[in-house]
């Protein structure tokens, strides 16, 4: 279902719940709505977090690999980080404007995907900086 933008910067900054082994079908639904709401901003939606569509487990999608496709991942946590950083200029639906970040230039995120399964990305360049974008959006970070 498509869902509407939270603007509000106090839902947006509370930190999200981690979803739990038998919330699978939860998970599976907050997805499903993270795509539909996605889908009518075209390629200006590169991630959307659960907070964004007024939901508060740690699940986050984002266009990642070079055909950029929604990635689903749940309870996603960086475990490493490069020591070189970049500075960024950011769009955020939940936003107005541009705002700039700092963002390492490459991580390694732990995961579960849609199935609720242990999963390890490497990510570097955009796609590392959309992810780390999303996953501040769970602990309640802005840009």
């Amino acid at each position: 279902m498509v869902r509407e933008i939270v603007k509000n910067e106090n839902q947006l900054t509370k930190s999200l719940k981690r979803v739990e082994k038998n919330e699978g079908k939860l998970a599976k639904d907050i997805i499903h709505d993270l795509l539909d709401t996605a889908v009518p901003y075209g390629d200006e939606c590169l991630g959307l977090a659960a907070n964004q569509i007024g939901y508060d487990k740690r699940i986050i999608i984002a266009r990642i690999g070079r055909e950029g496709e929604f990635k689903a991942l749940i309870n996603p946590i960086i475990i490493k980080a490069s020591t070189r950083k970049i500075e960024t200029s950011e769009r955020c639906l939940s936003l107005e404007g541009e705002r700039t970040a700092q963002r390492h230039i490459a991580v390694t995120v732990m995961y579960l995907d849609k199935n609720l399964k242990l999963q390890k990305i490497d990510l570097s360049g955009r796609d590392a900086v959309i992810v780390q974008h999303e996953i501040d959006h769970t602990n309640g970070i802005l840009i």
